[in-house]
């Protein structure tokens, strides 16, 4: 009797441990928007649409709950990452950089939004699911 309450306990716990919000994360996210709210509306352009273009190149892959892949241009770099789960912010950082921890964006529904406050000013880059 004692060994199948101790088994139903950690049942209980996998489950719970399995459904957290990381799980839906998991696959391979791309850009599909890019804002530009910039202070100086006199930018050539060319200029701007550069900057959206160099944005376009980011994708990354969430592999497990825990364990993603940056992907820029045909470089790749492996990170961990977590999500709050009460703020939806997803952070991550490099094996060699433990003390340098990033911030890749919030979730918002079906997108991970991350904003940039830049000198030129603020970039928004919208990221959804493959």
């Amino acid at each position: 009797m004692k060994k199948l309450l101790a088994f139903s306990a950690m049942a209980v716990f996998f489950l719970a441990a399995c459904s957290s919000s990381g799980h839906e994360l998991i696959g391979t996210w791309k850009v599909s928007k890019v804002e530009t709210h910039f202070k100086d509306t006199n930018l050539p352009k060319a200029i701007i649409t550069h900057i959206k273009d160099e944005q376009q190149q980011l994708s990354f892959k969430f592999i497990n709950d825990s364990l993603m892949v940056l992907i820029l241009d045909k470089n790749t770099h492996e990170a961990k990452w977590n999500i709050d789960s009460k703020t939806k912010v997803i952070k991550y950082y490099f094996d060699d950089q433990k003390g340098s921890v990033n911030t890749l964006g919030t979730l918002e529904g079906n997108e991970i939004v991350t904003e940039s406050n830049t000198p030129l000013g603020t970039l928004t880059v919208i990221f959804t699911k493959q």
